[in-house]
């Protein structure tokens, strides 16, 4: 299978437009049509429709396109570990999304690069959705997500926890420091981020089901965030990530007094067939000394 045809396809794919692709590849069109005719030989069906408005994906393109991406990824590991082959010992590939780095992670990943300078690292900032796919290829060493796994390749350890609570601004929502009662936060202008979607549910006792409730939704904590600080509403965030903006009094927090409010626990992720590689188990015995001075 030819690999620039398989990078053509997804270019083409995200700009449903033959002279993007073109232009974006630095190639003539002729030669994204050409690639692409080479692909659908080889595969044997039609993937893709074109029409007035540009391109469309068929039903088989649309499920090669996942394939597409997880080939091209698998290359450009596979590039990766080549190029460090003989210069480092070993290499630590890991994936996280950006609040867990922001964090939790960060911290530790720069303590790990300075202790073994040996070892290459490669950071994957994701949304959880998007690493869970990419568990099954074994080039990836760690992955922290916000929901435990059973795999068969990996093992699933707890990571870092953080109370839930709900936060304003300190000046818009000082008088709510007492606290609010669930019946009254729809009330209040609420932010809303879909990270949280099952988990809002479980804390809100599904006083919060209703999505119009909600004045602004964001798919990153970090934005929704920005949003509260600014004075635009209300949202619940693990306590990790705001203590730096209650303690300069740029968010309050606000309890909930008729609610039981959860902790968040994040779960670590390890490639099995890694264990015993130098990268991993430098990664382990530095995550437990920090666990221990804890």
């Amino acid at each position: 299978m030819d690999m620039d045809a398989i990078e053509t396809f997804i270019v083409l794919a995200e700009c449903r437009n033959f002279t993007r692709t073109a232009e974006r590849q630095h190639i003539v069109q002729s030669t994204v049509s050409n690639r692409i005719r080479v692909l659908e030989d080889y595969i044997g069906k039609k993937l893709i429709i074109r029409d007035k408005k540009g391109v469309k994906l068929t039903e088989e393109g649309s499920l090669f396109l996942k394939y597409a991406y997880e080939i091209y990824g698998l290359k450009a590991a596979c590039i990766k570990d080549i190029s460090v082959l003989h210069r480092f010992e070993d290499r630590l590939n890991i994936y996280c999304n950006q609040w867990f780095f922001n964090y939790w992670v960060s911290s530790l990943l720069t303590e790990y690069a300075l202790a073994c300078p040996d070892i290459a690292v490669q950071l994957n900032i994701e949304h959880s959705e998007n690493i869970i796919p990419l568990l099954q290829d074994q080039h990836i060493d760690i992955a922290v997500l916000s929901y435990p796994l059973s795999l068969e390749n990996m093992e699933c350890d707890p990571f870092r926890s953080s109370e839930i609570v709900l936060v304003g601004a300190y000046e818009t929502f000082a008088h709510l420091k007492e606290g609010i009662r669930r019946a009254d936060l729809p009330g209040i202008p609420l932010l809303y981020s879909d990270i949280w979607e099952n988990y809002l549910w479980d804390i809100s006792g599904k006083a919060l089901n209703d999505s119009r409730l909600f004045r602004i939704r964001c798919n990153m904590l970090d934005s929704a965030k920005a949003f509260c600080i600014a004075g635009a509403g209300c949202c619940l965030l693990p306590l990790v990530m705001v203590e730096k903006e209650l303690e300069e009094r740029l968010l309050i927090r606000i309890p909930l007094t008729d609610l039981e409010i959860k902790t968040f626990q994040s779960y670590i992720i390890y490639n099995k067939d890694r264990m015993e590689q130098p990268a991993l188990k430098n990664w382990i015995r530095l995550l437990h000394a920090k666990d221990r001075s804890l």
